[in-house]
């Protein structure tokens, strides 16, 4: 087994869509969301360049951790509103890195193997013969 620690990250990329769907959206939002989209990206060329495949990428397993360490928005304190409006404001400023989390049904690829191709075990056997 290979374990796989990160640190702790403040939210997941469904906790942003979340927040930005909570306030207005400005233009300068747009461009830092293709940024965080661009370093997912990469991040995924980066396991794909080491024969890993995920097998369960999906917004709440990518998480954002923060460039420089400021207020947490698990702190029970943090009400909603502050929350999101944190959220967007860092979001402005570019300070999350996003990192690609739970790796738990992820598979490295042997030799030839390819994530492409005939599957077996997979789905009902019902429809495996239409």
């Amino acid at each position: 087994f290979v374990y796989l620690a990160l640190e702790l990250c403040d939210l997941s990329l469904a906790d942003m869509v979340v927040a930005l769907t909570q306030r207005p959206i400005r233009n300068s939002h747009v461009m830092n969301v293709v940024e965080v989209l661009r370093g997912i990206a990469h991040g995924v060329r980066h396991i794909h360049e080491l024969r890993i495949v995920h097998r369960d990428l999906k917004p709440q397993n990518i998480l954002l951790a923060r460039r420089k360490s400021l207020k947490r928005y698990n702190d029970t304190k943090v009400d909603q509103q502050e929350k999101w409006t944190n959220i967007c404001g860092c979001l402005e400023r570019q300070e999350y890195i996003p990192k690609i989390s739970d790796m738990g049904l992820g598979k490295q690829l042997s030799g030839q193997q390819s994530s492409y191709g005939v599957m077996s075990n997979v789905g009902s056997s019902k429809f495996a013969n239409s």
